[in-house]
């Protein structure tokens, strides 16, 4: 749910910049996405993690 979130946040982000025009904004708003893409990464490299934990877990 979280990974969702911050997907949805990324995609708006990408239209704000798409329709900025000041380069204060600009600056601003590729500083929010490198800060998102880093955390989605971060997010999707653990699920990844415990996904492959599982897969090769003995019960």
């Amino acid at each position: 749910m979280r990974l969702e979130n911050k997907l949805t946040y990324l995609e708006k982000y990408r239209d704000l910049l798409k329709k900025s025009n000041s380069t204060k904004d600009i600056l601003e708003i590729q500083e929010n996405i490198r800060a998102l893409e880093e955390e989605i990464e971060s997010s999707k490299g653990r699920l990844k993690f415990i996904d492959d934990k599982v897969k090769y877990s003995i019960i």
